[in-house]
């Protein structure tokens, strides 16, 4: 009842102009919510000056095979950098990470709700819907503690928002926006 859209990953192209768009550093923190795979976290957890990269995932199916694809692809140092957490993003109860070795270490303690300074969705609408809530408070919440926060989402725009930008430059064209809040 709680999941937001169905397993369908990013094509590669969306992942790079997903990535350029948020515009990530290694000071960021990224979530990407209802993460499957975990791909999208992966390649950025792959970036020169990668951000720590948090994936919340309903499935445990899902969160097995991104913590499968994390140590297949990544280095050690990179691995410390990225967690996949089961978690219901509707609940906002604290996730917890699934990992108990190297993997996540530079992530262990972070939240969504207070460490997020980007987030990737490829949610349906339904699924945008049900979290924007969640996600204006979170805007709110960066604007009075004057954090810049950018949230990227494909396909889908979140209703209630004006994307700062739109890219079309992917396979048949489908958006990417980008929100950014300072």
């Amino acid at each position: 009842a709680n999941r937001l859209a169905p397993f369908n990953p990013t094509c590669d192209h969306a992942k790079i102009v997903s990535l350029r768009l948020l515009n990530l550093t290694s000071s960021d923190v990224l979530f990407d919510l209802g993460c499957g795979d975990g791909q999208v976290l992966v390649s950025a957890a792959k970036m020169e000056n990668a951000p720590r990269c948090i994936g919340i995932e309903f499935d445990p199916v899902f969160v097995a095979k991104a913590n499968q694809l994390i140590r297949q692809e990544l280095s050690v140092a990179q691995q410390e950098k990225i967690a996949i957490r089961q978690g219901d993003i509707l609940a906002e109860a604290e996730e917890t990470d699934m990992e108990s070795d190297r993997i996540g270490a530079r992530c262990r303690g972070l939240t969504l709700q207070k460490d997020s300074t980007a987030v990737y969705l490829y949610l349906l609408p339904q699924g945008l819907q049900r979290i924007e809530p969640l996600l204006n408070r979170m805007v709110e919440d960066r604007r009075q503690r004057g954090i810049a926060f950018r949230v990227v989402t494909y396909m889908f725009q979140v209703r209630c928002w004006t994307a700062s930008s739109v890219d079309r430059t992917t396979k048949g064209e489908a958006p990417v926006y980008l929100y950014e809040f300072s």
